[in-house]
């Protein structure tokens, strides 16, 4: 069945050149599994890339001169097989899900070669090679060349087509201002000390952009479980302390409200995940088939970075951080997602006089602050009159300018208000 779909686009493209472009456009020789069909469908690009009538004697005659052996029956058969030329792109379709098969089969089989040749199941080798095997078909399957005239086509296309903005924003006009907008592919990290609220921060970009803007949301809880930031939400959507919301009963008068909250928390499209030492495997994969089964971009905020697992288990210094924080921007651009990861700061910071923070004093960042297009770092100030206020350093920022922001903190309710 395999070969026949690849001898039905052979036979289209020499019934009918005007296809060829699509085809070449899709396909490469890589897709054709019978080696046979490859270096035919080789000679028909090349042959028409020269503008050259495609007929029987002119695509032996590629053979001979090149003194590549082929069967010059089954060439001719290509000729005289009837297919209907309307339904090139349904073929080609058809062929790219088996090829796509096939090659998944073939390196199967080759990790079956291994556990059989073995006593010892190195089950993270297994996982690595099957995952590098899946990339390498991927790869094969959807990247094709571009030229600069291509990549302008579809950059001006977006601008005149685009009707719905996939962007997203703090909800904090004043910090909007100067960063612009968060756009699929960017990586961005929100960075202070213990108990500066950055979670709250984070959750309260998530709640803006899930309830206001209507977009889809997913918060990766390394530190808090579901429940915790759960409550944190309706404290903030009812301005109720975590307190009120954990003691209030059905009887009690402020039900009502939480039950609102909690209503339209669960009509949103927000997604939280808690697994504990989640790796960045169970990252990128979870976040695969979040967004298949959207269909479109989302926001997704990490807490917090320090807590990804890596693959080597012997020690987790800057090399292990470098390669989290360079993977992280990878998945970012490749699923089209925009990703907030909160960070610890060092030390470094409270003995500094001014006490204002650097990019040097990310924790463990090894490249965690050249991968960023965004570092927004939270610093407390004193507390005026029962509130307390904290500053947004702007402190990178690719697509924009750099600036200071003042926000109001209520940490009983979990929220930030604009100062």
């Amino acid at each position: 069945m395999f070969s026949f779909f690849e001898r039905v686009v052979l036979a289209c493209m020499l019934s009918q050149p005007n296809v060829i472009p699509y085809v070449a456009s899709v396909l490469t020789n890589c897709d054709f599994y019978c080696y046979r069909n490859s270096i035919i469908y080789i000679a028909i690009t090349v042959l028409y890339s020269f503008a050259t009538v495609i007929d029987f004697p002119i695509l032996l005659n590629y053979f001979i001169s090149r003194r590549i052996p082929v069967d010059y029956s089954y060439i001719l058969s290509l000729f005289y097989l009837k297919c209907n030329t309307a339904n090139i792109k349904y073929y080609v379709v058809l062929l790219l899900k088996y090829s796509l098969l096939v090659k998944l089969r073939l390196n199967i089989c080759v990790l079956a070669d291994f556990l059989n040749s073995t006593d010892v199941i190195n089950e993270t080798f297994l996982l690595t090679k099957l995952q590098e095997s899946i990339n390498l078909i991927a790869l094969q399957a959807f990247v094709k060349p571009s030229g600069c005239l291509l990549l302008v086509r579809n950059f001006l296309k977006n601008l005149l087509i685009a009707t719905v903005d996939i962007s997203f924003v703090t909800g904090f006009v004043a910090l909007d201002n100067i960063i612009g907008s968060i756009k699929p592919g960017d990586l961005v990290i929100v960075a202070g000390r213990p108990a500066t609220g950055k979670t709250t921060f984070c959750l309260d970009i998530l709640r803006y952009n899930a309830l206001v803007r209507q977009q889809a949301v997913c918060m990766l809880s390394l530190e808090m479980t579901a429940s915790q930031l759960l409550v944190k939400l309706i404290s903030a959507l009812t301005l109720l302390s975590t307190r009120a919301i954990l003691n209030c009963t059905v009887s009690n008068s402020l039900f009502l409200k939480i039950l609102t909250a909690c209503n339209t928390l669960a009509q949103s499209s927000m997604y939280i995940n808690d697994t504990p030492q989640i790796t960045l495997g169970d990252i990128y994969l979870y976040l695969k088939n979040l967004k298949l089964v959207l269909g479109r971009s989302l926001l997704v905020v990490i807490d917090y970075v320090q807590l990804v697992s890596t693959t080597n288990t012997i020690s987790a210094d800057n090399s292990d951080f470098s390669n989290i924080s360079s993977s992280l921007k990878r998945i970012a651009k490749e699923l089209s997602l925009a990703i907030i990861i909160i960070s610890q700061l060092n030390r470094r910071v409270e003995y500094r006089q001014d006490k204002v923070p650097l990019l040097s004093d990310l924790r463990d960042s090894g490249t965690l602050e050249q991968d960023a297009d965004l570092v927004l770092f939270l610093s407390p100030l004193d507390s005026m009159q029962g509130n307390s206020y904290v500053k947004v350093f702007v402190s990178k920022n690719r697509n924009g300018k750099t600036g200071i922001v003042s926000l109001r903190f209520l940490k009983e309710n979990n929220c930030f208000f604009s100062k």
